[in-house]
């Protein structure tokens, strides 16, 4: 089994985080191989939103994934989901299941709440999570309530305190949710502090991240 992981930006933390889980799931024989392209996701910050350029060469790399002969592809980057929403049906055709790493989060979001708070740091990444919330809740025939919150002030903040400020900047958001859901992988970091300091469910993509392509 071979499983291909496209980035954008990436950190050991989450590099080594989904080796564990794609042979925890696929079995330890499992091969895994990466491609990055990290000025995508800077030049759709630049631009505040993914343009033409930026999306044509992430969605060359999943196709060359696919070519080099991966079984399944996981895109980690969540600016970049419509991006693989549109792959998907060629991939289908072609036999390679491909997905982003927020739609097991947000399928089981979507299927266990009306209502959540999303948290996000970057715009892009919100609007495209929200995106995928609302198509996986219209999947599962469910209306979800999505009340978008950036979180803003956290540059140089890490582990308790930038859980805290996370807690700060969605407080109302949360009072009518049922969850929270963070946009970005990096901010996975803060979720379980998230579940002590909120006392609600709190999604993130790395928790399972191969849950569209295994399940």
């Amino acid at each position: 089994m071979r499983v291909a992981i496209v980035y954008t930006a990436k950190s050991d933390e989450l590099e080594k985080g989904l080796a564990k889980d794609a042979a925890r799931l696929m079995g330890n024989d499992v091969e895994i191989v990466s491609y990055q392209d990290l000025s995508a996701l800077k030049e759709s910050a630049v631009d505040g939103y993914v343009s033409s350029a930026p999306a044509a060469r992430y969605a060359g790399l999943i196709l060359q994934a696919i070519a080099d002969g991966a079984d399944k592809v996981l895109s980690t980057c969540c600016f970049m989901g419509d991006i693989v929403r549109a792959l998907q049906p060629f991939a289908d055709y072609a036999g390679v299941p491909v997905a982003s790493i927020d739609e097991g989060m947000c399928r089981h979001a979507a299927l266990e709440c009306e209502g959540v708070a999303l948290l996000f740091t970057s715009p892009i990444a919100g609007a495209s999570v929200a995106r995928t919330l609302d198509r996986e809740g219209r999947l599962l025939r469910r209306g979800v309530k999505v009340v978008p919150v950036q979180a803003t002030e956290v540059a140089g903040l890490a582990g308790d305190a930038l859980a805290a400020r996370f807690a700060e900047c969605e407080d109302e958001a949360l009072t009518d949710a049922d969850g929270l859901v963070l946009a970005q992988p990096s901010m996975a970091g803060a979720a379980e502090r998230l579940r002590e300091l909120t006392g609600k469910r709190v999604y993130c993509a790395t928790d399972e991240p191969f849950a569209a392509l295994v399940g």
